[in-house]
């Protein structure tokens, strides 16, 4: 499911795809909310009955409104279809099923607070889609885009996404939890120097919340970031980052085998332009345990992502390598991460003097420590790939986590 070129190519329309599991088409369909509009579809969710339903926005109506579609599961066909808005801009980013059988849809809205972003959730019958009750969590200033949602077992509800103030010059990723009613338990918020987006989470085995996304408040570039809390009070747990010289990020996890699989994109390890992205994660110790690329001639990047019952991983997203403007539709199943089988990660490590600072690449994620030249110890980051760290002038020791001492001079 997601966005798709209409008959006019500065349209977009809804465009959900369902296919069996050797990739052969059950139905296609396009959604368009009125001849001329611009339909958006972000998430999708299965109910009890195996419908499905689509979250988005839409223009149809002069400003964005909320646009849910609820769809038979068989034929694709229309079941019942609503918008809802308030004046100005309103955004649905994330559906889920609340354990009642009804709908949750959560997102932003610029229409309650002096054209803040605010953050928005609604619960609708499932019946009909009317609005069985809506919660609007504003702040007096900083905008608030929710991007995910995830309940657990009681009904409590988790919205990840980022805040940003007017001029994006502060970012921060946060994670609320609310009750079964909307009403807010605890919210954290994270943040460096940078931009910090927290982009999906789940809720995995040991019932923590893990989080997805990307930050470059580490690093000149962005990278993959993986943060992992506690559900009753949102105490860190974990926190890694995966990265090289270039841009990564993530947008999309799940748990499988004991393991956090996450997928985004990388223009860093060689990648021609942006590559498809897939990690395999330690679920204690954030160790990047595996990976796996697809690097065609142009671009490519995942957006969403499952773990079926037979073992194998579902990967959507979408390449522009091949005819189609902009991109075509991009669908991987595999039996891991990496696309021929599981690989093994290399523990290499190599550290090169350069004008300025010293060049440290690594083929899997690892933490270094650099010494200074009298023995204090200036900073402990991670790496992956390669990246390039700025020293003034002398003689450096760089320590692993593996136990790994390396003297480099610095010119």
């Amino acid at each position: 499911m997601g966005t798709g070129i209409s008959d006019n190519p500065d349209q977009y329309d809804v465009y959900l795809i369902k296919v069996n599991r050797g990739g052969n088409t059950v139905f296609e369909r396009r959604f368009d909310e009125s001849n001329g509009s611009s339909d958006y579809g972000y998430s999708i969710a299965v109910d009890g009955n195996g419908n499905y339903i689509v979250a988005g926005y839409t223009d149809a109506y002069g400003t964005r409104d909320l646009l849910v579609i609820k769809v038979e599961p068989d034929s694709g066909n229309i079941i019942w279809k609503r918008t809802y808005g308030w004046g100005e801009s309103d955004y649905a980013r994330a559906v889920a099923v609340a354990p009642d059988g009804n709908y949750l849809i959560a997102g932003y809205t610029y229409s309650f607070n002096d054209n803040t972003a605010d953050i928005l959730l609604l619960k609708v019958d499932s019946a009909d889609g009317d609005i069985l009750w809506s919660r609007v969590l504003e702040s007096p200033s900083m905008h608030y885009k929710a991007t995910s949602m995830v309940l657990d077992p009681s009904g409590n509800i988790f919205i990840g996404g980022y805040l940003n103030n007017d001029d994006y010059s502060m970012v921060d990723g946060f994670i609320l939890k609310l009750s079964p009613s909307g009403d807010s338990l605890w919210g954290l918020e994270w943040g460096g120097t940078g931009t910090d987006i927290v982009w999906d989470l789940i809720l995995d085995s040991g019932g923590n919340v893990v989080v997805a996304g990307y930050t470059d408040s580490y690093s000149p570039y962005f990278d993959a970031w993986i943060l992992k809390v506690d559900t009753a009070y949102g105490n860190l747990l974990m926190e890694s980052l995966a990265g090289g010289a270039g841009d990564d990020g993530t947008y999309s996890i799940f748990e499988a085998d004991g393991r956090y699989i996450l997928a985004g994109h990388t223009t860093s390890y060689g990648a021609r332009n942006s590559a498809a992205l897939m990690l395999e994660v330690d679920t204690s110790s954030g160790e990047i345990l595996d990976s796996a690329m697809v690097d065609w001639p142009r671009s490519e990047a995942i957006y969403s992502s499952m773990h079926l019952d037979d073992g194998t991983f579902i990967f959507g997203g979408y390449t522009s390598s091949g005819d189609s403007y902009p991109a075509d539709a991009l669908l991987i199943r595999t039996r891991g991460t990496a696309l021929t089988g599981k690989g093994e990660a290399s523990a290499n490590i190599t550290v090169s003097p350069e004008h300025g600072g010293i060049m440290v690449k690594s083929r899997r994620r690892i933490r270094i420590r650099i010494i200074s030249p009298d023995g204090r110890r200036i900073m402990e980051i991670p790496v992956m790939g390669k990246r390039f760290i700025d020293l003034s002038p002398g003689l450096y020791i760089i320590r692993t986590d593996g136990g790994q001492s390396i003297k480099v001079p610095v010119r």
